[in-house]
């Protein structure tokens, strides 16, 4: 049997669903300085694998002038780790290429900064 190192990263890998954004539960709204749509996140997972791997895919609606558009995403990447904190680098592609830091609590949950001002906490 493979052995995990401390803080055992081998327990990190599995299947994380997106609990809260800025603290709201989901569907959380967010509401960017106009003339920006206004955001709701509707859902996301984290899907670790234990190559070092992941994908990432989350569901939110658009909202601009009263019209509401659904819109969807899926980015796969890399992760490496030192301790309980995880860099996330995104392949690049049309609608990918970010770099995320992640902590992780030890046990099954993730915090994530997606972008200035904007934190996400997931849970397994």
């Amino acid at each position: 049997m493979r052995r995990c190192k401390r803080p055992r990263p081998c327990a990190f890998r599995r299947t994380y669903a997106l609990v809260t954004v800025n603290g709201l539960p989901l569907p959380a709204s967010l509401q960017p300085p106009e003339p920006n749509p206004r955001i709701t996140v509707i859902s996301g997972t984290f899907v670790l694998a234990p190559n070092g791997r992941y994908t990432f895919s989350n569901t939110w609606d658009e909202t601009l002038a009263g019209v509401t558009t659904r819109r969807a995403s899926s980015c796969a990447g890399s992760w490496t780790n030192s301790s309980v904190t995880f860099t996330f680098v995104e392949t690049q592609t049309a609608d990918c290429g970010d770099i995320y830091t992640v902590t992780w609590d030890g046990n099954d949950r993730l915090t994530i900064a997606l972008a200035p001002e904007i934190e996400a906490v997931l849970e397994r």
